[in-house]
């Protein structure tokens, strides 16, 4: 990505590839910021459900930075756009589990009792981080023709 931006021929290339690599720093930066985050909340030893969000992130930290550094083997590019998805599967899971955890016993779908459940104990928006992660890593990966 890095060498897209300095090897941009036109204005307008520079400045996409400026947004690309911008938004890849940020996941490359906010992966082991949430990897901290867990491990200080401990979410990671709940459960062996608990340890996929440690794992996507460090794939993620991992494959980030070898898209950032150029790296232009399709095994890269591959393993990138699979993590990235796993990254927003694991962020829709866990905020709809997060959800179910709050409801406290019965599930009830009424808006008065879902908007409690948000409130709950769990953060609901929280794991909504790792979709967002993942969208914009695959929204980087895009390139229109």
């Amino acid at each position: 990505m890095i060498q897209a931006f300095r090897q941009a021929p036109t204005d307008l290339q520079k400045r996409l590839e400026g947004v690309r690599t911008a938004f890849l720093l940020f996941n490359f930066i906010a992966a082991p910021l949430y990897m901290l985050e867990i491990s200080l909340l401990g979410h990671w030893l709940d459960s062996p459900s608990s340890r996929w969000p440690y794992l996507a992130l460090l794939l993620t930290f991992i494959l980030t930075g070898l898209v950032l550094l150029g790296r232009r083997t399709g095994w890269v590019r591959t393993a990138f756009l699979a993590v990235m998805v796993v990254m927003t599967v694991t962020g829709l899971a866990g905020t709809f589990y997060h959800l179910l955890f709050n409801f406290e016993g019965e599930v009830d779908w009424a808006f008065q009792a879902t908007t409690e459940a948000l409130e709950g104990t769990r953060p609901v928006l929280a794991p909504l981080a790792f979709t967002h992660i993942g969208l914009t890593g695959l929204l980087c990966l895009y390139r229109a023709k």
